[in-house]
């Protein structure tokens, strides 16, 4: 299981970081198509992760792209943009890291 973990971890990393370019960045808290993308982005990115290692199943897709596009959407909402990097990133990973176990399981 932390074979798999650390693939999914991977996996989210590039998702949520690599994949997330300046302007979705930017504009996914103003802009619900652009949230959605970058959902969108990260689930798919999941779920090659999961087809890797062999346990894709179509409602950890849609599982994964709800609940995602909530998670940072929470995120984005947050009025005191002042802890963005700090106590608001944690929570943030803290609950992708759940949704990764959750479909590990």
């Amino acid at each position: 299981m932390i074979n798999n973990l650390l693939v999914l971890i991977t996996c989210h990393m590039f998702g949520d970081y690599v994949f997330q370019n300046d302007f979705i960045a930017k504009f996914k808290s103003t802009n619900e198509f652009i949230m959605f993308v970058h959902a969108w982005l990260w689930a798919s990115t999941i779920s090659m992760g999961l087809m890797y290692i062999g346990m894709f199943e179509v409602w950890k897709f849609i599982f994964l792209l709800i609940i995602h596009h909530c998670i940072d959407g929470i995120k984005c909402a947050q009025i005191d943009k002042s802890k963005a990097l700090t106590k608001h990133l944690y929570i943030d990973q803290l609950a992708h890291l759940g949704q990764l176990l959750i479909v590990l399981i």
